[in-house]
C-alpha cells in the first residue's frame, strides 16, 4: 500500500469509528467486561486496558483516548475522597493510555506516526518500504503487542496492589447503552475490515499501474470508498430524503469546516476557566458571540431561520460533525502543537529533511548521542539496537515521538552500516520505540490528551510504573526487530 492508500484508510477509519462510538461501542465493550468480573478497580483497570488496546488496532488511539476520557472522569466522580480518587485515576490513566498505545502499534492506521514513517521511507526510498502494507504490519504487530500488553498489565497490576489501589471503595458503575454489542455495529466493522483487506491484496499481488494521472484502480476505489464514507456519515439524511435535508446536512458540514478556528478558541477558553479561572468568562463568551453570530449569518441567508447550535445533535444525519469538534480535549491539542512547534524552531525547518540531520539543537544530541551509543556497543547487533531503542524511548517523553521519528529519519541510512541493520528495519525500529513510551505525559499525543483530559492524576504516581514499562517495551521491541532484521537484510 502507498502513501495515499494509507491515508484513506486512517480518514475512514475515523468516521466509522465516531459512528461506532456514537453506537456506545466502547461503553458495551467495558460494561460486559465489569458485569463478568466483581466490579472493583481491578476489574475497571483490565476493562480500560483491553478495550482501548483492540479498540486502537482497527481506530487511531488518539480518537479512542478522547471517547474513553468521558468514561473514566464518570467513574471518578462517583468517590467522594479526593486521595483515592487521585489513587484510581493515576492507574486509570495507566491502563488507558498503555493500551491505547499498545493498540496503536499492531496495524498501520492505529496512530499517525505510523503513516508518518511509511511516508518517510518512500520519501528517502529506503529498500523494503513496497513491503509495509496494512496486512504485513498487522501480522507482525498484533502478536509482538499481545505480549507487550501482557506485560503492561502485570506492571500495572504489581504497582496498583502494593500501593493498595485494589482496596479502594469502589461503586458498581453502570455504563449507558444496551447490554448486548449490536449487530450493526459488528457490521460496519467487518465490513471495513472486508474491504481494506480485498484492495490490499489486490495492491500486493497484481501492483496495477496508473490510469488517472499518478492514481492506479485500487487508489480510485479507495477514494470511491472514502467519499462514500463521508457522504453516508455526515450528509445522507437518516429520515427524510428531501432535497432540502441533503442541503441542510452538507451546509451544516461546511459551517463547522469553516468555522473551527472560532470553535477551538470558544472550546479552548472554556476548558482553561474551567481548570484555572483564566482566562476570565468573556472571553469565552466573545468567541462563543462570535461563532454563532457567523453560522446564524450564513443558515438565515438559506434557509431563513436561525441557526439550531453547535451544541445540537443534527438528528437527520448519522453524525454530527458540530459535536465531533466539541468533545475534542483542547487543552491537551494545544499542549501537543506547542511542543510541536518549539521543536519545529529548534530543529529549523529546512525543506530538505536531509539537512535537518545537521541543523538544529535536537538533531545534534540525537546524532552525538547515537555515535556515543554506537561506540560502546562495538560489533555487537543487538546491542547496537537496544541502546538506539532505549535512547529514543526516554528521548521521546521529552521530545514527543512525531519530533524524534522526523529527526532520526535523515540519519537512517548514515548508521544503517554502522549498526549492522538495513535503514527501514531502524526506522521503523525507532517508530515502535517513540510510540511505546509511558512515563510522561508528553511522550505521545495520547499521552497528553489523557493526562490533561483525566482528572485527579498524579504524576509521581505513574512515573515509576511508567519506566518498568519503557525497559519492558524496549527489550521486547529489540527481540522483534532483530527477527525481523532477518527478513529485511541490510
Amino acid at each position: 500500500m502507498n502513501l495515499f492508500q494509507n491515508v484513506l484508510v486512517f480518514l475512514i477509519g475515523f468516521l466509522l469509528s465516531e459512528m461506532l462510538f456514537s453506537m456506545k461501542l466502547h461503553h458495551q465493550l467495558i460494561d460486559r467486561m465489569v458485569r463478568r468480573g466483581s466490579g472493583g478497580l481491578k476489574t475497571l483497570l483490565v476493562a480500560f486496558l483491553l478495550s482501548s488496546y483492540f479498540l486502537s488496532i482497527v481506530f487511531s488511539h488518539t480518537l479512542v483516548v478522547i471517547a474513553m476520557i468521558p468514561v473514566v472522569n464518570s467513574v471518578l466522580e462517583r468517590m467522594k475522597n479526593a486521595p483515592d480518587k487521585s489513587l484510581a485515576g493515576s492507574y486509570l490513566y495507566l491502563s488507558l493510555s498503555f493500551g491505547a498505545n499498545a493498540g496503536s502499534l499492531a496495524s498501520l492506521s492505529g496512530s499517525p506516526q505510523n503513516l508518518m514513517t511509511l511516508a518517510l521511507a518512500e520519501f528517502f526510498n529506503f529498500r523494503g518500504t513496497e513491503l509495509v502494507s496494512y496486512i504485513s504490519w498487522f501480522g507482525i504487530g498484533l502478536p509482538a503487542t499481545l505480549v507487550l500488553l501482557g506485560t503492561g498489565w502485570c506492571v500495572i497490576f504489581i504497582s496498583a496492589r502494593a500501593s493498595g489501589a485494589f482496596s479502594l471503595p469502589m461503586h458498581r458503575h453502570e455504563f449507558s447503552g444496551p447490554e448486548r454489542i449490536s449487530r450493526r455495529s459488528v457490521f460496519l466493522l467487518v465490513f471495513n475490515i472486508s474491504v481494506v483487506g480485498i484492495l490490499t491484496v489486490i495492491q500486493f499481488v497484481f501492483r496495477p499501474e496508473p490510469s488517472c494521472y499518478s492514481l492506479n484502480p485500487v487508489d480510485l476505489c479507495f477514494l470511491g470508498y472514502g467519499a462514500a464514507a463521508v457522504f453516508f456519515a455526515f450528509i445522507l439524511p437518516v429520515k427524510d430524503f428531501s432535497a432540502g435535508s441533503f442541503l441542510r446536512n452538507t451546509i451544516q458540514l461546511l459551517l463547522v469546516i469553516m468555522g473551527f478556528p472560532l470553535i477551538f478558541f470558544h472550546r479552548l477558553a472554556l476548558e482553561l476557566h474551567r481548570r484555572t479561572g483564566a482566562p476570565p468568562e468573556y472571553v469565552a463568551g466573545f468567541c462563543g458571540h462570535a461563532l454563532r453570530s457567523y453560522a446564524d449569518v450564513v443558515w438565515k441567508s438559506i434557509f431563513r431561520e436561525p441557526f439550531p447550535g453547535f451544541d445540537t445533535r443534527n438528528g437527520n444525519a448519522r453524525l454530527s460533525a458540530n459535536l465531533i469538534v466539541r468533545d475534542i480535549p483542547y487543552i491537551g491539542l494545544s499542549i501537543v502543537f506547542l511542543i510541536g512547534a518549539v521543536l519545529f524552531f529548534l530543529v529549523g525547518a529546512p525543506v530538505n529533511l536531509m539537512a535537518s540531520a545537521s541543523t538544529g539543537l535536537p538533531a545534534t544530541w540525537v546524532r552525538n548521542a547515537l555515535g556515543i551509543a554506537m561506540s560502546l556497543s562495538a560489533d555487537a547487533r543487538w546491542l547496537n539496537l537496544f541502546f538506539l531503542v532505549i535512547l529514543v524511548m526516554f528521548a521521546s517523553e521529552l521530545l514527543s515521538n512525531t519530533a524524534l521519528i522526523l529527526i532520526f529519519a535523515p540519519l537512517a541510512s548514515l548508521y544503517s552500516s554502522q549498526a549492522g541493520f538495513s535503514s527501514l528495519v531502524l526506522l521503523l525500529a525507532v517508530t515502535i520505540a517513540a510510540s511505546s513510551a509511558v512515563m510522561t505525559p508528553f511522550a505521545t499525543m495520547a499521552n497528553t490528551l489523557s493526562y490533561t483530559g483525566i482528572e485527579h492524576i498524579s504524576l509521581k504516581r505513574v512515573v515509576i510504573p511508567g519506566l518498568f514499562m519503557n525497559l519492558a517495551s524496549a527489550g521486547l521491541t529489540t527481540i522483534t526487530f532483530l527477527l525481523l532484521s532477518k527478513l529485511l537484510p541490510p
